[in-house]
């Protein structure tokens, strides 16, 4: 039932109202009333959007485009903190030269290295970098000694491209490529100015 204020209906019904989807920015139409629009109610036109939108929310995503197919993709800001750069949204497009056709008994970890699911001394599992380097040098390496790759390609494990180090040496290799790339960033930023 309308009421009337001062003469004009009163406005809490709900109405077919005109509205824009937050995620795809497509104009839709919804019966909703204002109150409904007041909580949060009538932002997406769609299960779809909605769902990108709850995991928007939910994980305070962010929505970026692969480096290298194009595609959009969610991913935590806190994932950037951890030190993960997730440019692309997939292992295919993080090796786009290399098919994920592994043989058997091998697979791609989280990191990006090859593992070894099972080996010659009956250990589980083995990122394929330390296997190579023990066999190298004829023993089994220390929890605290890390393969470094020289390259920082994860998949080139010829034995030249492969150094042992201890962590705090790791740490400082990396920390100078980070620096490194700090400054190309800084010195391109200045140089379009």
């Amino acid at each position: 039932m309308l009421t009337i204020e001062s003469g004009k209906a009163n406005n809490k019904r709900p109405k077919l109202r005109q509205l824009k989807c937050v995620i795809c920015a497509i104009d839709f139409q919804k019966y909703i009333a204002p109150s409904e629009i007041a909580l949060g109610h009538g932002k997406v036109c769609s299960k779809e959007c909605k769902n990108k939108l709850n995991g928007i929310q939910k994980f305070k995503s962010v929505e970026r485009v692969c480096k290298t197919c194009g595609k959009t993709f969610l991913h935590k800001p806190s994932e950037d903190r951890r030190g993960s750069k997730h440019e692309v949204c997939s292992m295919n497009c993080r090796y786009p030269n290399k098919k994920l056709g592994l043989p058997n008994g091998q697979y791609y970890s989280y990191d990006g290295y090859i593992v070894l699911s099972t080996t010659p001394d009956k250990r589980k599992q083995i990122k394929m970098h330390r296997h190579i380097m023990e066999l190298h040098i004829g023993r089994r390496l220390l929890s605290k000694e890390i393969v470094h790759h020289i390259n920082e390609n994860k998949l080139d494990n010829r034995i030249e491209n492969l150094q042992i180090v201890s962590r705090s040496e790791h740490n400082r290799i990396h920390d100078h490529f980070a620096e490194r790339n700090r400054l190309r960033k800084e010195a391109a930023s200045t140089s379009r100015v």
